[in-house]
């Protein structure tokens, strides 16, 4: 799963994926507060189900458990 620009497409967004920017990371997100994070480099997905946000702000929060994030590059 990657970006693609291609035919009016954006780079962070495709096939109901969101794109971090850090190679390797994606994730899904439900309109409950659902979501898929996934971290092809360390192999690791995380699933978080929920019926609300919450006020939480879920993708930084896997952003800080993914350790692809803390790689310094």
């Amino acid at each position: 799963t990657s970006p693609n620009t291609s035919n009016g497409g954006v780079n962070f967004y495709r096939y109901q994926w969101w794109f971090s920017g850090q190679p390797g990371t994606f994730h899904a997100e439900g309109i409950l507060g659902q979501f898929i994070h996934v971290d092809t480099v360390n192999d690791l997905v995380i699933v978080r189900l929920g019926g609300a946000y919450a006020g939480v702000p879920w993708t930084q929060i896997f952003k800080t458990i993914s350790p692809t994030y803390h790689l310094t590059r």
